[in-house]
């Protein structure tokens, strides 16, 4: 499909698969974890809200089945997603303590990715066990209010870092976000294929 195709269906949600509404999309709670090089520490996102989920372009979308095993590759572009919520982090620069808690926000522009999502077909139903996608994105702008424990000059400074810096921050917390994705999307993706015989969608 070479047609440039605008996702609508799900921007006021659908109760009768227990899919709350694209836009913004809220999570109650998001956790993660990091250690590699001079950064460890742990991330709690709480009462996060996403908007412009509901602006993806669908560019192009590839099914493809063998045996039992069905695979649906969706090349997507987003203009623009804002990402804001509460946090509370602790952790380590090397020796340096790091922590607070408070508000943040992340706006990203030009986002480009496929969409890899794939499982088995079992008594006709689409069991989706990996849904995976590595963005490729134009622009970062981050922000939060608080990283070093009402420390104002180490936070701006964190701040302008940060936002100079964002390809490599980026490419570093990557392998963490793909795998949070993954089991995030792929049990959000069932919520709508386990009520419908995969039959009726792709026949």
């Amino acid at each position: 499909m070479n047609q440039r195709l605008i996702s609508s269906n799900f921007i006021t949600g659908l109760p009768e698969f227990d899919m709350p509404p694209l836009d913004p999309y809220f999570t109650e709670s998001y956790s993660m974890e990091y250690d590699k090089g001079q950064l460890r520490g742990k991330l709690i996102a709480m009462d996060v809200r996403t908007y412009g989920l509901t602006k993806a372009h669908f560019l192009s979308v590839k099914p493809e089945m063998v045996d039992d095993l069905f695979r649906l590759e969706i090349d997507v572009e987003i203009p623009k997603v804002l990402i804001d919520g509460n946090y509370d982090v602790d952790g380590f620069v090397g020796t340096f303590k790091i922590g607070g808690k408070g508000f943040f926000n992340i706006s990203m522009e030009d986002m480009r990715t496929v969409w890899d999502i794939s499982g088995h077909v079992v008594d006709d139903k689409w069991v989706v066990e990996h849904f995976k996608m590595t963005p490729t994105i134009g622009g970062m702008k981050i922000w939060f209010s608080d990283l070093f424990n009402g420390n104002d000059d180490l936070n701006q400074a964190a701040l302008l870092f940060i936002n100079e810096y964002w390809p490599l921050v980026y490419r570093g917390m990557l392998p963490k976000m793909m795998d949070a994705w993954d089991t995030f999307l792929s049990e959000f993706t069932n919520r709508f294929f386990s009520k419908i015989p995969f039959s009726t969608v792709f026949p």
